[in-house]
């Protein structure tokens, strides 16, 4: 199964075991009452779909401390597009769907992340796992109409200002950075400005080591920049060799090439196929270069597998 697979998959499997238990609120038969969710959040989204199916713009709520800002206050979360569930939801699905979507909505945002910092696939999952189910988002996703959201939205626009940095091109920098706007957007229309800027701090600097590193990480994908591996290097500059690049260690010398091809018969075998330097030359070159040649096996020997997949065991031996 390809990765994209199975991340979808366990993707399905967290929403599926995080709904099962919570099928009472989201059909709406039962409603979330911890602390702001049932004290003021569920009173002002009321007395707001009332007055907007009155034709009249929640301006102002006349029912609080005798009138006090609505529409501009970010507690009540009226811009925020989840609104638009009050069209299609029973009125207590769609204020529970706005808390409850957002936990997941945190998950997979974290397991993005994760991916873009560089963990695996299972740390990946675990920590989108431990971010959505922690203490703090369990807590904003049942009783705060804007702070669960905004805190959703948070690993979504870090990962996205990580892809604006790391873009090698334009098209896919301009993609990016629409992204990252929609997510900030979305964000500060959620109303939590507080968490907004923690945002901000954390995306800034994170976005700024991305870019500063990336010329390295393009040198390193292009060949030009050596790694910790000697053979992951030398087929490296194999290949830059072969596509008109520059080669940075020089020709290879006889006894290089004996080795690559008694070592590593595939990259061998690959740089004949891509035009690179005649592979039934390597016993010249090798003499040349000082290097004796192979003694021809004793009758009944069986050849080295490495050299027949390669064509290297001959009449004469090496």
């Amino acid at each position: 199964m390809s990765r994209r697979g199975r991340a979808f998959l366990s993707g399905l499997g967290v929403a599926l075991l995080f709904a099962l238990p919570l099928l009472p609120e989201i059909v709406g038969a039962r409603r979330l009452v911890f602390r702001d969710a049932h004290i003021t959040h569920w009173p002002w989204r009321r007395v707001a779909m009332t007055m907007l199916s009155s034709g009249q713009a929640p301006f102002v709520n006349d029912t609080a401390s005798g009138g006090q800002p609505f529409l501009a206050n970010p507690n009540a979360g009226l811009l925020y597009p989840t609104v638009l569930f009050e069209k299609v939801f029973s009125p207590a699905a769609a204020f529970n769907l706005h808390y409850l979507l957002h936990v997941l909505w945190a998950f997979f945002g974290a397991r993005a992340l994760a991916t873009r910092l560089g963990l695996s696939e299972g740390g990946a999952f675990f920590s989108g796992v431990a971010f959505a189910f922690s203490g703090m988002m369990l807590s904003y996703g049942s009783a705060f109409a804007n702070a669960g959201p905004a805190a959703a939205w948070l690993p979504w626009c870090v990962a996205a200002a990580l892809d604006t940095a790391r873009a090698e091109t334009l098209e896919r920098r301009l993609g990016a950075a629409i992204a990252a706007g929609l997510a900030f957007g979305l964000q500060i229309l959620a109303g939590e400005p507080a968490i907004t800027l923690l945002t901000v701090l954390f995306a800034a600097p994170t976005a700024v080591a991305a870019s500063a590193a990336e010329p390295g990480r393009r040198r390193q994908a292009r060949g030009l920049e050596p790694t910790n591996d000697p053979l992951r290097d030398r087929d490296r500059r194999g290949r830059v060799r072969q596509g008109g690049g520059a080669d940075l260690d020089g020709p290879r010398s006889g006894e290089e090439t004996l080795h690559r091809v008694l070592t590593r018969p595939d990259a061998a075998a690959r740089d004949h196929g891509n035009g690179g330097e005649c592979l039934c030359d390597v016993e010249d070159r090798a003499q040349r270069d000082g290097l004796q040649g192979r003694p021809r096996e004793p009758p009944g020997h069986d050849p080295d597998p490495r050299t027949v997949a390669c064509g290297f065991e001959t009449e004469g031996g090496w």
